[in-house]
């Protein structure tokens, strides 16, 4: 374990134990970027000032959906997926998350579980906060590794490398902050729509780890990844792939 891990995790068991004495919430700042703990982090990893708000960003995988089809057009979401994106949407309803951005990949699966969602969260979604982009669709991350195969080594597949990597990157770049200094005090919500793919990688390049560490954990589907971005730039991931607020029988992955 190296030395920041080792910082964030003593600092992680110090911060319980107060907060559990003194009754109150323990905010990162209070502890992780104390004088008296080392750390490697960049704090201003997105070049943005620092501001008094925080952005809460609810990253949601796609529902279950027909993986088998070869179009784009019908790799729709399946029964399962259906109810497994309603479900995302009831929790987020009963935790009376009001978004102040809902970003939907262009994927057909990404917006079918996105409307189920809606659906589910009604008033809470102001239709001016709604917006839909390709950045965040599908594709090979900026670090997935080429396997030694004939076409993975083609000028075809390194142009397509190339492209997805540079989308997916432009995409974490436009919605993956603290917040701007212009709202200073405003606390903000996303709510991310999107693939596997592009949650695991943001979630590296946020923490600022090994990129290829993406392909070592999985996400179910409708799943939450909560994330908070403190408004001096730090960070504390809340859940990953969580999907606890299923029924056991609509788990798939």
């Amino acid at each position: 374990m190296n030395r920041r891990v080792l910082s964030i995790a003593s600092a992680g068991i110090a911060s319980s134990i107060f907060a559990a004495r003194s009754h109150k919430r323990v905010e990162a700042k209070d502890y992780l970027l104390s004088p008296n703990i080392e750390h490697n982090f960049d704090l201003n990893w997105d070049k943005l000032k620092e501001r008094s708000g925080y952005r809460d960003i609810y990253l949601v995988r796609h529902g279950q959906y027909h993986v088998k089809e070869k179009k784009r057009e019908d790799k729709l979401l399946t029964e399962l997926g259906h109810k497994q994106a309603h479900t995302a949407g009831v929790w987020f309803r009963s935790r009376e998350i009001k978004p102040t951005e809902f970003i939907i990949s262009t994927m057909p699966r990404a917006k079918q579980t996105a409307e189920n969602i809606l659906t589910e969260m009604g008033d809470l979604v102001e239709e001016d906060t709604i917006h839909r982009t390709e950045m965040i669709e599908e594709g090979a991350p900026p670090t997935a590794p080429v396997p030694k195969r004939k076409y993975y080594e083609s000028d075809e597949y390194k142009r397509y490398l190339h492209a997805d990597g540079s989308r997916i990157e432009a995409g974490f770049r436009k919605y993956i902050h603290r917040g701007h200094a212009s709202e200073q005090d405003e606390n903000q919500v996303a709510i991310i729509v999107c693939h596997a793919n592009v949650i695991r990688y943001f979630l590296m390049r946020l923490m600022q780890v090994d990129g290829e560490a993406w392909l070592r954990f999985g996400l179910n589907h409708g799943s939450v990844t909560h994330v908070r971005i403190f408004g001096n730039g730090d960070v504390r991931v809340y859940t990953m792939g969580d999907n606890a607020f299923m029924d056991r029988s609509l788990f798939s992955i």
